[in-house]
């Protein structure tokens, strides 16, 4: 979770062009991070607070949730904006992002644990190998493929 997701207010459900406008607003900031963003090889702590107050993250998230219900393409024109400014932060946003249309299609109680005290919590998907092994850690799961 980013920032303290319980006692922020909820923003007005907003179009896609509105946040795109978002997105294009914060294309500079995200320019100017795209070094140290590829020297981390990580999404900076400010750039996904930036991504997470914006909305930019909520597109496929249902209402319920503080989520945007938005239509397939979002992540698309969204990552095309960004894209311009750092790729690292346009995957985050087109790909990472896209992934809370996988959770969104779980039955309400899958959905209720992971974004009923967190909102914000960005969702991961991956294929792992059958001899993989899950392991809970602080802060969520550390899944091993090799």
């Amino acid at each position: 979770m980013v920032g303290n997701a319980k006692n922020r207010k909820k923003p007005a459900m907003p179009s896609l062009d509105d946040l795109v406008a978002q997105a294009e607003a914060l294309a500079p900031v995200f320019r100017e991070r795209a070094a140290e963003t590829e020297r981390a090889r990580t999404p900076l702590a400010a750039t996904m607070h930036d991504l997470f107050e914006a909305g930019l993250l909520r597109y496929f998230q249902p209402a319920r949730y503080g989520g945007w219900e938005m239509e397939w393409g979002a992540q698309h024109a969204l990552g095309r904006v960004i894209a311009r400014a750092c790729p690292s932060t346009a995957w985050i946003v087109a790909v990472v992002g896209a992934h809370a249309a996988f959770l969104a299609r779980y039955e309400p109680r899958a959905q209720d644990e992971i974004w009923g005290d967190t909102p914000d919590a960005l969702i991961a998907t991956a294929s792992v190998r059958r001899n993989a092994t899950i392991k809970r850690v602080a802060g969520g799961y550390f899944v091993n493929g090799a």
